[in-house]
């Protein structure tokens, strides 16, 4: 089945994001704000009622609680809403929400001026690969049937502080605000099999993880950990040996 990328409410997420930066956020600087933009931004789109945002549940707080159920938004770092989620999916549908950076502008800022030295686009791609690392850390708690992951694809500015060890100042840098500018779709995932459609259509039968790390376009331990998970949800399986490289196939559905 082909990737399934629902289409945005533009106007909607134009608003939350104007809504976010009309605050504080341009007079006292990139970073100022006690709650990062990005993730201010899509409580709103997710959730435009303030008294539903914030909630105390079960003894913890998640970022939205309504009629639809649970939502929590983790840019990164899965592991920490583990004690969340396994009280959350006893009483509740859960949603969480992982924005990713499909198409990233990394902004460079001089560290002792704040001025902005330059604007280039990433070359980075594939970067909603990086959900499986993520969902490595929570893989026994999935797949409930009230749970779904939903992927907002997000068209962002990466602000980052040229400080870093190398000569230019780039490697090692701190990054200091992500901040979104459009959406450009959502994949939301409420299966688990729906996860393979996130596979290159060209994957052999079999394949290898060196196959699937090329066609991927990740590195070694980003493809170790798309297998980790797939077969641990039953959706990839070991088929034999090539010499010392093991095999994999999809598993039937």
């Amino acid at each position: 089945m082909a990737l399934q990328i629902h289409p945005p409410r533009q106007q909607d997420f134009a608003r939350c994001c104007q809504e976010v930066f009309s605050q504080d956020f341009l007079q006292t600087g990139i970073g100022s704000l006690g709650e990062k933009s990005q993730h201010a931004v899509l409580k709103n789109y997710y959730c435009p009622n303030p008294f539903c945002q914030e909630i105390n549940y079960g003894g913890f707080v998640t970022d939205i609680a309504d009629e639809h159920g649970i939502t929590e938004i983790q840019t990164a770092g899965f592991g920490r809403l583990r004690k969340k989620l396994g009280c959350f999916l006893q009483q509740a549908p859960v949603r969480v929400v992982y924005p990713v950076p499909a198409v990233k502008w990394v902004v460079w800022i001089d560290p002792q001026t704040g001025e902005i030295r330059a604007r280039n686009r990433s070359p980075k791609k594939n970067a909603v690969l990086k959900v499986f690392r993520e969902l490595y850390s929570i893989v026994d708690l999935l797949w409930p049937e009230n749970f779904s992951l939903v992927l907002p694809l997000i068209e962002c500015e990466e602000y980052r502080l040229q400080n870093g060890w190398s000569r230019d100042g780039k490697r090692g840098s701190q990054r200091d605000q992500m901040v979104p500018i459009s959406l450009l779709g959502e994949i939301v995932i409420d299966h688990p099999h729906q996860l393979l459609d996130l596979l290159p259509e060209e994957l052999p039968t079999p394949f290898t993880s060196a196959e699937l790390q090329k066609l991927c376009k990740v590195n070694s331990r980003q493809a170790s950990y798309m297998l980790l998970v797939l077969r641990k949800l039953g959706l990839v399986e070991l088929t034999g040996k090539q010499g010392n490289t093991h095999l994999y196939q999809l598993c039937p559905q």
